[in-house]
């Protein structure tokens, strides 16, 4: 992302478009997110609610079973959902429902699920 910001930390890695880094009250310009193999199991949606702006997420090899159909609920602007290498054996049909602008989801889900 051209102009962006980026912030490595162990386990994941945030991404804002800001000019001098991201602080705090900055959360609300995060784009990226991603934290892959983290051993995660489930999130709090209430997450989204501080990233308004995110359009990547990456969760990717982690332990998720099962996301529930109102897990991205909060998060309008998502591009890009990679949650391959989970442990996902179903995918319900709302679960992407306010994702207008989404354009690729990780390659292991069963897009015709989705639709």
């Amino acid at each position: 992302m051209q102009g962006s910001v980026e912030a490595e930390l162990p386990r994941y890695s945030l991404e804002a478009t800001t000019s001098g880094g991201l602080g705090p009250g900055q959360l609300n310009e995060l784009r990226l997110f991603k934290c892959r193999s983290c051993q995660l199991k489930k999130i709090n949606p209430q997450l989204y609610n501080l990233l308004p702006m995110l359009n990547e997420l990456d969760l990717g090899r982690n332990e998720f079973k099962f996301l529930d159909k109102d897990e991205f609920r909060d998060v309008k602007h998502l591009n890009k959902v990679l949650l391959d290498g989970n442990q996902l054996s179903v995918v319900v049909d709302e679960l992407f429902r306010n994702q207008k602008s989404l354009q690729r989801l990780g390659k292991t889900l069963l897009l015709t699920a989705l639709f």
